[in-house]
């Protein structure tokens, strides 16, 4: 028998439909994509992570708020671009 293009003996039925519900519990949580990327995205914003370790935050607006301290690091150039760049 032929079951998503799979040969598939009878007593395999069982191991199929759990394969099945697992694919569609991973689907409904957003999590079967490509293991070398995930992406998280809510109407027009986006977080991009991927495998090389880049990650990609994208949106209107993006606001960054913290109790304590932000603190950034770059292992190479630290580049800002905008139409005004402020300081405090």
């Amino acid at each position: 028998m032929a079951i998503l293009g799979r040969n598939v003996e009878s007593w395999q039925l069982l191991e199929v439909i759990n394969e099945l519900e697992a694919r569609i519990k991973r689907l409904e949580q957003g999590s079967d994509a490509p293991r070398d990327v995930k992406t998280i995205t809510v109407g027009d914003a986006s977080l991009i992570m991927k495998k090389d370790g880049t990650i990609e935050l994208h949106g209107k607006d993006i606001i960054v708020r913290a109790s304590g301290k932000i603190e950034l690091r770059a292992g190479r150039d630290l580049v800002l671009k905008g139409s005004k760049v402020v300081e405090n």
